[in-house]
């Protein structure tokens, strides 16, 4: 994968009170960056994919081209420019599955407001602690 600067982190997949929760846990980790929600597929395929840091839930609604995050995750990462990605699930399972797929390393929604995803999101992010 090509390193490009991240411009935005996108909610990928999120219910609204996931989404709120996120986008605040984002903002605290990577304030400057802004936080979008995308509800499904096409309106993730308008976005500057390469340039996004993608937050994708496990489980996705109707409106994308598969119901689990990992497969997104592997879907996008065979492009060739992929998004970075990272899965939030709290099955130590699925995150193993969703880097093996080509995801950086995630959290889960019991872990949000912990250092460890602050920690998680500024690493994908790129962002160098102080």
């Amino acid at each position: 994968m090509t390193e490009q600067t991240i411009k935005r982190i996108v909610l990928v997949g999120h219910c609204a009170a996931d989404a709120w929760m996120l986008k605040l846990a984002s903002e605290r980790a990577a304030p400057g960056l802004p936080v979008e929600t995308v509800g499904d597929f096409k309106a993730l395929e308008a976005i500057d994919l390469p340039s996004s840091l993608l937050l994708v839930n496990r489980v996705l609604s109707f409106g994308y081209p598969v119901s689990m995050g990992v497969d997104l995750i592997r879907q996008l990462h065979a492009r060739p420019q992929p998004p970075r990605m990272l899965l939030i699930s709290d099955q130590p399972d699925a995150q193993r599955q969703a880097e093996a797929a080509g995801a950086v390393p995630g959290f889960g929604k019991a872990e949000l407001l912990t250092e460890k995803a602050s920690r998680h999101l500024r690493s994908a992010a790129g962002i160098v602690a102080r």
